[in-house]
């Protein structure tokens, strides 16, 4: 497992695919805190052009190009936050292990 300079796993970084009802697609950022979710930014899961909702989400991860569907999306606009549900197929393992986040004053 590949560590950045802050100690967090970057094997976990995937980029959010959006496939937009025009037919092109956006690329956004996440982070795979589970094998079947993945935070990331609301906006990703909308067209950032028009805001209109994605007619398909997907997560790619870059170091193995592993890929998986979105099977739901649950979102708050106003805080620009995301937790996306993967398909049961996501080849990660189910249980990663946990994250430790840190309280920041």
């Amino acid at each position: 497992m590949a560590m950045g300079s802050s100690g967090v796993p970057v094997d976990r970084v995937v980029a959010v695919a959006a496939t937009l009802r025009n037919g092109l697609e956006q690329l956004g950022s996440g982070y795979l805190v589970g094998g079947r979710m993945v935070l990331t930014a609301e906006h990703c899961t909308r067209d950032m052009k028009t805001g209109e909702p994605t007619d398909q989400l997907r997560v790619l991860c870059a170091n193995d190009a592993a890929h998986a569907n979105v099977i739901d999306v649950v979102a708050d606009r106003h805080l620009d936050v995301a937790v996306l549900k993967l398909a049961d197929d996501a080849p990660w393992e189910a249980e990663l292990p946990v994250l430790t986040f840190v309280r920041v004053n």
